[in-house]
């Protein structure tokens, strides 16, 4: 009778620990990151309300007088906060964007929303955010969506947006992968749509990036670049998508229909000067090489598959895609630099001074006890929710498993008392 009853209590027990696999199994299918989706939903939802504000009210984002003193007690009802001047408060209304002249944004943000960055390609609809340096840093170190300096000029000046890429599927800039040459995107900023059209991609050193692009005021003002972390064969670099302006439009006309402003080539006059690419010939290769001299220091060279030498700017990066050392080859070919022992780093060409030869692939190594061995890099490959891949099979075959378990216990019980 013991025994019986024991076994049952077992059975009872794995049984309801393969329903509990299970059903973590499925909530992790389906809500990989709760948190990051009801923030992202926050964030979307003050995207739209910024797009519904602009869109009812055209010439204006200001409401007059007899409309703002409404809307305060609108705002007091819903618990918005109201604002004094040269006064700094958060706010716990999720779903507007402006009342009066004050800008709204989530409690977590600083600065203000600048206007909103859609990619259909990517499903991606953002609020990009600005302000002051310490305002675009914060936003950058709480994941959200930025412009890259605060001193960029929408019109005047090139446009660089900043995003972090996100692990899991959907999440911030984790879709941009998806862009391709030719796709459209567009960003909103007052009244007026601007929509360009993607012509090229990069994937560079951050510091690279950063001076040829970010800092880079001599770029057309009719480019916006989308620049995030690299993943996978990026990893350690940014990717970046340029974005050539094809023209802007006034976001009434633009509401009335907008598949004819982001897909129709004549809906801008600007199209007439679009930029014709030539292709180039197929140059001949180079080959990036890492030794370790006597003395211990790097010894670098960059040759052609020729055996020629390339003239080239070389840098040595670590596994954050930070630079640790560069040299300009072949004026230098020694690298003087502390290596942590058991610490993985990553060479590669910055610049080529020599236009013949193709760029060589980077050389990533590891260096142990005063050797070097050159090594590939491994980035855990995850699914669609930020998860490693084997995680979720593993946790339907472990419920599987159990399952089959259970059954084989009480089969035998089903047999004995027919």
């Amino acid at each position: 009778m013991k025994k019986d009853f024991l076994r049952k209590s077992i059975t009872v027990c794995i049984v309801l620990i393969a329903i509990a696999l299970a059903g973590f199994a499925i909530y992790a299918v389906l809500h990989p990151e709760s948190a990051a989706e009801k923030r992202q939903d926050t964030e979307e939802s003050l995207a739209a309300s910024y797009l519904e504000a602009v869109r009812s009210d055209n010439a204006s984002l200001l409401e007059t007088s007899e409309e703002y003193d409404e809307t305060v007690s609108d705002s007091e009802e819903t618990g918005a906060g109201s604002v004094s001047e040269n006064t700094t408060e958060t706010f716990t209304d999720e779903h507007y964007y402006s009342r009066g002249e004050q800008t709204y944004t989530p409690d977590y943000a600083s600065g203000e929303l600048l206007g909103v960055l859609e990619i259909d390609a990517c499903q991606i609809r953002r609020g990009v955010y600005g302000g002051s340096w310490e305002d675009i840093q914060h936003d950058l170190d709480i994941w959200m969506v930025t412009e890259a300096r605060p001193d960029y000029e929408l019109g005047k000046t090139h446009f660089v947006i900043y995003g972090h890429n996100h692990p899991t599927q959907d999440l911030s800039f984790n879709r941009l992968k998806e862009l391709e040459i030719g796709d459209v995107f567009t960003y909103t900023a007052g009244n007026t749509v601007w929509v360009y059209e993607v012509a090229e991609f990069i994937a560079d050193w951050r510091d690279v990036i950063t001076e040829d692009i970010v800092d880079n005021f001599e770029l057309p003002a009719d480019d916006m670049f989308i620049v995030t972390c690299g993943r996978g064969e990026y990893a350690c670099k940014d990717i970046v998508y340029r974005g050539k302006l094809r023209g802007t439009v006034d976001i009434t006309k633009y509401s009335e229909d907008p598949e004819y402003y982001k897909n129709d080539p004549e809906a801008f006059d600007s199209t007439e000067n679009e930029e014709k690419e030539t292709e180039s010939a197929e140059l001949p290769g180079s080959v990036l090489t890492v030794v370790l001299n006597e003395q211990g220091q790097l010894c670098i060279s960059c040759k052609g598959t020729d055996g020629a030498t390339v003239y080239s700017d070389i840098g040595i990066y670590d596994m954050e895609g930070l630079p640790v050392a560069r040299i300009a080859y072949p004026e230098e070919d020694t690298v003087d630099v502390m290596l942590e022992d058991g610490a993985t780093y990553i060479a590669g060409v910055v610049r080529m001074e020599d236009p013949f030869y193709a760029p060589p692939a980077d050389v990533a190594f590891e260096y142990h006890k005063g050797a070097l061995v050159n090594t590939e890099i491994h980035e855990m490959e995850t699914d669609d929710s930020g998860l490693p891949v084997f995680v979720k099979p593993l946790i339907f075959l472990l419920a599987a498993v159990i399952a089959g378990l259970s059954a084989a216990i009480l089969w035998p019980r089903r047999t004995k008392a027919e």
